[in-house]
């Protein structure tokens, strides 16, 4: 009889879960793009797809890698990513379902805030110091400064995109 322990279970549905997800969402990029490939919505709604495959894969990783070094890695560059992804989320807001009006300075600043947000999360320990392991893998170790700058961030990119979203 082969035992497997609460962890393993665990980690078992949550790799069937995002296999499932990213079979879906893969079939969504291919049926999208496919669709109109010129057409700005069509790819951006692909990057923004690709972004979150990469977000929830890589979220999986970092939790659940053996190696700390890699974890810490991993995590970083995950919460760099969400810098890119509300960028492409953000112009995503403004072309759907159509495009909307075009604030050329607000473009600017979500570009150089997401892109200032990849650069402190995946380069420095501003963001997450370091990591640690945990009964159900790893968890990072957030700088109190850093975490509130990310944070900020995130409900700044929030809201403008359900503000975009809700126009």
């Amino acid at each position: 009889m082969i035992f497997i322990s609460n962890l393993d279970s665990y980690l078992l549905t949550n790799l069937i879960a995002l296999f499932l997800i990213d079979i879906f969402a893969i079939w969504l990029i291919i049926v999208v793009y496919s669709a109109n490939p010129k057409k700005a919505l069509n790819r951006l709604f692909t990057l923004l797809t690709v972004a979150f495959l990469f977000w929830g894969n890589g979220g999986y990783l970092f939790a659940f890698s053996k190696n700390l070094d890699l974890s810490l890695f991993l995590g970083r560059l995950i919460l760099g990513e969400v810098g890119l992804f509300f960028i492409i989320f953000y112009f995503f807001s403004v072309y759907f379902p159509y495009k909307e009006k075009s604030y050329p300075i607000l473009d600017k600043i979500v570009i150089l805030l997401g892109i200032g947000l990849f650069f402190l999360s995946t380069f420095t320990n501003l963001i997450v110091k370091s990591v640690r392991i945990t009964e159900w893998g790893i968890d990072p170790i957030f700088n109190p400064a850093g975490k509130l700058i990310f944070y900020g961030l995130i409900a700044f990119f929030t809201f403008l995109i359900l503000f975009q979203l809700s126009k």
